[in-house]
This record gives structure tokens, sequence and C-alpha cells, in this order.
């Protein structure tokens, strides 16, 4: 059994990509895993503000917002999800914050012998994101920007992306094939 934390990066009430991750995480159930949902829609997460801080007191960081949960959910979790609508080519600002706050523990994890406890490098990934405009290459900057982060740098493993593009107002995902191939993502994971 995995520890699944999918994080809902939308903040438009029944968004595709939520709409998307609810199949994905229907379908990890099924397979007898354990999912948490974190919605970015009611949390409050500050951007980095490259204080260096962290490098300092001891704890992941110092802002005082919901990140000081999402970083115990990522912590607890063996499989973090994003699911996430794209804006202009990458990720949106929400989503980008608590990328970038994630520096906090990756300079924890250098400091410290037991990285197990920070930036777990034995974690793993998935990438859900929804795009109202529909054309060649949308995705391209996000992907490369993904694997750059969370393959490169954090060492987190890809076990699947879904990315579906054409999709505009909210609910338009729920007849479209990508939410069985979500479901069935979700179902496969061991």
């Amino acid at each position: 059994m995995k520890k699944i934390l999918v994080i809902c990066a939308s903040y438009r009430t029944y968004s595709n990509s939520e709409i998307l991750a609810a199949s994905f995480m229907e379908g990890a159930k099924s397979a007898g895993h354990e999912v948490k949902k974190f919605t970015l829609r009611n949390k409050l997460v500050r951007p980095c503000r490259a204080c260096d801080l962290c490098y300092h007191n001891g704890k992941p960081c110092v802002i005082e917002d919901d990140m000081e949960e999402l970083y115990t959910e990522i912590d607890w979790a063996d499989i973090v999800v994003m699911a996430s609508p794209l804006y202009y080519f990458g990720f949106p600002a929400q989503l980008k914050a608590i990328i970038d706050r994630l520096y906090a523990f990756d300079v924890q994890a250098k400091l410290s012998k037991n990285t197990q406890s920070l930036i777990d490098h034995d974690k793993s990934y998935i990438l859900i994101m929804t795009a109202a405009a529909d054309r060649a290459g949308i995705f391209d900057l996000v992907k490369q920007h993904a694997h750059q982060i969370f393959s490169e740098w954090f060492r987190w493993r890809n076990l699947g992306t879904i990315f579906v593009s054409g999709i505009v107002a909210s609910g338009d995902i729920v007849n479209h094939p990508a939410m069985e191939e979500a479901k069935k993502l979700g179902a496969s994971l061991k």
C-alpha cells in the first residue's frame, strides 16, 4: 500500500484538473492505497522570499502559513500527485509557490545527515494537467520544468503524466477519455 498525496492547485470550484484528480484518486483507492487530498483553493501559501533563514533556524521555513501543513503531508507521502491547470505554458502561481517553498526542505536535507525526514529522494510523483488551449506542444515547457525539478533535482521517480488540452469550461473533462486513463493510472500503482 502506498501513501498518496494529491495536491489540487486550481482555485476554480469544480475545476477540470480536480475532477480528473478525483478519477485518479478513485482508481488509487480501489487498489488499496491511502490517499489524501490537499486543495489550494482555501489555503494560503506565500511565495519563497529567499531569506535563507531555512539554513539557520532548524525548521524548514520561517513563513507561517498553510505550507507548514503541506510540508507534513509531503513528508508523509510516498507519491506526490500535482493536479493543476496550465497557465501560459507553465505552472500557475499557487503551485509554483509550493514548488519554490520546497527549497526549504531541500536546504534542511543538505544540513541533515537524515534526508528521509525532509526531501526524501525515495519518492515518486505524478503530474495531471488540463489546458484550455488546444495546440501542439502546449505542455512542452511544463514537462521540461517538472522533469528538471522533480526527476533531476529531487530525484523523485515519475510514475506518469496526464495532459489534456482543449478543456475550457468547468466540467468539460467529465466525459473525456482521460477520466478513464486517470482512474487506470491510480489503480495501476504498486
